[in-house]
């Protein structure tokens, strides 16, 4: 079952890459969770299902070129949980600006399909990238 997993992460990430949007959700539980705590204003940091996660890949499109990277895949103690770390390289269309990421993911895989995938990365990088101004608070 480990190996079928691995095999299924590392087609996500390739079909990620690619923006092969109907490839990657096809990896996904119907009911799947899909998070990226501390998400920057006007980006989406939470998804419930498929349909949700398709509304925030249009974020892709923002890209050109885009890839994504793995640098490794660690399985956890649980058997169906793995941590899976990871590096892109793009240009943010709207801006020209440069985006370079690092990821930490955490995933749940159920039944050979990706249950759960919740992404760590600094939000620094896509506000600079993104050229988003935050408001200001006292």
């Amino acid at each position: 079952m480990r190996r079928t997993d691995r095999t299924v992460i590392e087609e996500a990430f390739r079909r990620q890459s690619v923006k092969d949007v109907d490839g990657f959700l096809e990896l996904f539980t119907e009911d799947l969770d899909a998070r990226v705590p501390w998400q920057v204003p006007g980006l989406t940091g939470s998804n419930a299902g498929r349909d949700e996660l398709r509304k925030s890949l249009a974020v892709l499109d923002l890209f050109d070129p885009f890839a994504i990277e793995i640098i490794s895949i660690d399985p956890l103690l649980d058997s169906d949980r793995w941590l899976v770390t990871a590096k892109s390289e793009a240009v943010v269309v709207p801006t020209g600006r440069p985006y370079r990421q690092e990821y930490v993911h955490l995933l749940r895989l159920r039944d050979g399909k990706i249950a759960q995938w919740v992404t760590y990365q600094n939000p620094l990088n896509q506000i600079y990238a993104f050229d988003i101004e935050l408001p200001l608070t006292d």
